[in-house]
């Protein structure tokens, strides 16, 4: 066959070579994304923002804050007479969804300490050395 040793070089270069416990053996640890497993969804400082963006996603909440506004606004400025106090629609609101951001802040605390019990157990990996060229290795997950 003319031209073979062309057709052995292009096989070659199709290959890709993974080094068997790369991480720990040529130095390439920063390469690899980590083991953590992380399903919370909130931190201390994003809890308020992102649970409020959350809440007001609802359209029934974004209606009551907005007929809410609209009664503050007319009572302030004369725009308009009502008989009903704004506080009457969001007290009800702030109540509700104080008791859902409870809830939430609950439910991704529990989801957190999940995270930390899986992130802390051990595992067993595959390293290069030892008396029989591979060892097994007892860490951190």
């Amino acid at each position: 066959v003319a031209g073979g040793g062309d057709g052995a070089a292009k096989a070659a270069e199709d290959f890709r070579v993974i080094p068997f416990a790369a991480s720990h053996d040529i130095g390439t640890a920063g390469q690899f994304s980590g083991n953590t497993v992380k399903t919370s969804k909130y931190t201390l400082l994003t809890f308020v923002p992102l649970n409020l963006l959350e809440q007001f996603q609802k359209a029934a909440n974004s209606y009551f804050l907005g007929i809410s506004m609209l009664m503050l606004l007319g009572r302030k400025s004369g725009l308009f007479t009502t008989s009903v106090n704004f506080i009457t629609t969001l007290a009800p609101l702030l109540l509700m969804m104080s008791a859902s951001a409870a809830l939430a802040a609950h439910d991704d605390y529990k989801r957190y300490r999940a995270d930390q019990r899986t992130n802390s157990q051990q595992a067993r990996a595959i390293r290069m050395g030892g008396k029989h060229g591979v060892y097994l290795d007892t860490m951190t997950w």
